[in-house]
């Protein structure tokens, strides 16, 4: 990772501690520059809006997952272990910013644009690991796996966040329980064809 990436990523870190603090309404790009002494141009170079920083976030923990795994044992794996480790890991990169994630799910549930913002973001980051896990087979029912993945990780992040385990065997659970399903879902419809 470069010079330019890790003061980018320290920034995301410094805004979650904000947005633990005061919460997503009250926080701001200038809020950040005074409360953490950042030039307000630098910030405003890096991102757009304060969106951009949640984006940012989600793919600064996808680069963290990514540089723990081995792409040669992957090839070994059957794609729903690697997708199991992919989103495990990816909860285990997320612990740190557990809280601040609670309540920012609380106070954006009933925001459009956030949502939407933050349902692109993560269906890329699902593209991404589909891709790594050796899941794209090239056939039709490829478009329909971020998808599916994201409802997997959406159901799986609300236990997440109620797991106090450091083992996280209930988020486990339910990983493994919806990536089965989805697993014997895509079997019955490729039978179809």
């Amino acid at each position: 990772m470069n010079k330019k990436q890790n003061k980018k990523n320290e920034i995301i870190k410094q805004a979650f501690q904000l947005i633990e603090k005061n919460g997503w309404k009250r926080f701001s790009i200038r809020k950040l520059s005074e409360e953490k002494k950042i030039e307000l141009k630098n910030l405003e170079f890096l991102f757009n809006n304060k969106l951009d920083i949640i984006k940012d976030f989600s793919k600064m923990i996808d680069e963290e997952v990514v540089s723990e795994i081995d792409i040669e044992e992957f090839k070994n794996n059957s794609v729903k272990d690697n997708l199991f480790e992919l989103v495990m890991l990816r909860f285990e990169k997320l612990e740190p910013y557990k809280k601040c994630l609670s309540n920012l799910v609380q106070e954006i549930k009933f925001e459009h644009r956030e949502l939407q913002s933050i349902l692109f973001s993560l269906i890329k980051s699902f593209d991404l690991f589909i891709t790594i896990s050796n899941g794209k087979s090239k056939d039709v029912y490829d478009f329909l796996k971020a998808p599916i993945l994201f409802f997997i990780y959406f159901k799986s992040f609300q236990v997440w966040l109620n797991d106090s385990s450091k083992e996280m065997s209930s988020t486990m659970a339910e990983v493994d329980k919806w990536l089965s399903k989805s697993e014997n879902l895509v079997e019955k419809l490729k039978s179809f064809i």
